[in-house]
């Protein structure tokens, strides 16, 4: 059975990794979470008034930011679901 997904090659991911666009998208990832970080800790998400409402509001905020996180450190992502090719050593090809 084919798989469902295409691997990258670590050159493929390296190119995408040093595009100027990438590099920029990369960073706004970023920044968003830093500003949920912010509004959390200045209680942005936080109503006096009803409890339940500020835990769903802060718990949507921290998965949100958590997903911020990992976008903006692909890498990982595409590891843990082998979507990037594992390189081939010269040494093993002898083999």
């Amino acid at each position: 059975m084919e798989d469902q997904h295409k691997r990258i090659t670590q050159a493929q991911f390296d190119i995408w990794v040093d595009s100027p666009v990438t590099k920029v998208y990369l960073q706004c990832l970023k920044w968003s979470a830093e500003q949920i970080q912010e509004a959390i800790g200045k209680g942005g998400f936080v109503d006096s008034t009803n409890n339940d409402l500020s835990m769903n509001q802060l718990h949507s905020a921290l998965g949100e930011q958590g997903g911020l996180r990992k976008a903006a450190d692909p890498k990982p992502v595409l590891e843990i679901h082998a979507l990037l090719e594992e390189e081939i050593k010269e040494d093993e090809i002898d083999k």
